[in-house]
């Protein structure tokens, strides 16, 4: 089930700051990095960002998370234009992958975006394979290319409100 995370919630909190400190770990592994800042966050922090988390739970608790704030069109250039929700993070248990559980995010945030005749956004590195085909088979395509440190390459993509879900996708819906 996909539900807001209350970020007041000590057991909540505690949940989520675990389960992103195992997602990113897996993902500074994938990329080649060691301290990525999602690992550096503390329950303050996390307050302090000023991003709304959705959570996927199941009865053993939070198995995936995603983190949004409403922001001005670029996450990395300034060109003009209209706001954008943007993924901040989208984390999933590692244990939990390939069960539907970041599609069934992914769709409750383009659900919300939709709602508001929003763009969705979101920095992807580029060779992060798996979510560069989740966020590919969600719509978005690549609007700008960024460096970043390490010699990555972050894909700034783009979905328009009109996209709903993945054809195919067997994650199940909402």
């Amino acid at each position: 089930m996909v539900r807001l995370i209350d970020l007041d919630n000590t057991q909540e909190m505690l949940e989520l700051l675990a389960l992103q400190a195992a997602a990113y770990n897996k993902e500074a592994e994938l990329v080649g990095l060691a301290d990525i800042p999602p690992l550096l966050q503390s329950p303050q922090s996390v307050r302090a960002s000023g991003e709304v988390y959705y959570g996927f739970f199941t009865e053993e608790g939070l198995a995936g998370a995603v983190s949004l704030k409403r922001e001005q069109p670029s996450l990395l250039a300034a060109p003009p234009g209209p706001e954008r929700l943007h993924i901040c993070r989208m984390m999933v248990q590692p244990g939990m992958f390939r069960r539907g559980i970041a599609s069934a995010l992914l769709r409750r945030v383009l659900e919300l975006a939709a709602a508001d005749g929003l763009d969705t956004a979101v920095l992807a590195v580029s060779i992060n394979e798996p979510a560069m085909a989740l966020y590919g088979r969600f719509g978005f395509e690549t609007i700008r290319q960024h460096p970043a440190i390490g010699g990555l390459t972050l894909n700034e993509m783009v979905a328009k409100p009109a996209v709903q879900a993945a054809p195919g996708d067997a994650g199940g819906s909402l």
